[in-house]
């Protein structure tokens, strides 16, 4: 079960990182194993990641100086049950980078 979170985490990540992520044959462990390409060049993010042990996974990025305390972070919250990720969502919405990643767990996540 953790390395099937993790390897979720990763795949994540990568999408988040601006690769595209998709998944083709199986991994023993893990039931997936991803092939994953560059679609663009995009700008080097600082990221920031919380899991709360459960099934709530906190991503935040902005740019490579920025601090957890301004209001400069894109944050997303990704749910999953059991071994399912049911949602990605926006803090309150949107995919702007507006929000302080210190604050992510009060936002509204849709």
């Amino acid at each position: 079960m953790r390395w099937y979170v993790f390897s979720i985490i990763i795949l994540v990540l990568l999408a988040v990182s601006g690769l595209s992520v998709m998944l083709t044959d199986q991994i023993p462990e893990t039931g997936y194993s991803a092939t994953v390409t560059r679609i663009a060049d995009v700008t080097n993010y600082k990221m920031a990641i919380e899991y709360n042990g459960t099934n709530v996974l906190y991503i935040g990025k902005a740019l490579p100086n920025a601090s957890k305390v301004a209001y400069v972070w894109q944050i997303q919250k990704v749910t999953s049950t059991g071994n399912l990720i049911t949602d990605i969502t926006y803090a309150n919405g949107t995919s702007d980078f507006l929000f302080m990643w210190n604050n992510r767990t009060t936002y509204t996540y849709n």
